[in-house]
């Protein structure tokens, strides 16, 4: 039975695939999406909060999305994770989220 297509990878997939059909995700987007603790998703242009520092998210691998000073010919190398960019460390590749990053608000 067809369950539509994915928000994320407009990809046509069945019913069983969708991890939430509410949000008419797919399962493998749905793994994909890389979230904070808190639960929002983690896009580029996030203000964060990372140990004792504040930085902006520069990169996010997994939805292919990228600042303009960090491309994906430069990045996608890593092929996991998401990258901050703070005063304090530089930049920072992180795999996944953890209890050092907190969000504070998305770009507008």
């Amino acid at each position: 039975m067809r369950g539509g297509l994915c928000l994320v990878c407009n990809e046509p997939t069945c019913r069983e695939c969708f991890h939430d059909l509410k949000e008419q995700v797919c399962k493998n987007c749905k793994l994909q999406a890389l979230k904070y603790l808190s639960g929002e998703q983690i896009r580029v242009g996030d203000t964060v909060k990372f140990g004792d520092c504040l930085g902006k998210i520069v990169f996010v691998i997994p939805s292919k999305e990228y600042s303009k000073d960090y491309s994906e010919a430069d990045w996608s190398y890593l092929k996991v994770g998401f990258g901050i960019e703070t005063e304090e460390y530089g930049l920072v590749h992180q795999v996944e989220p953890d209890e050092e990053l907190y969000f504070i608000k998305h770009e507008k």
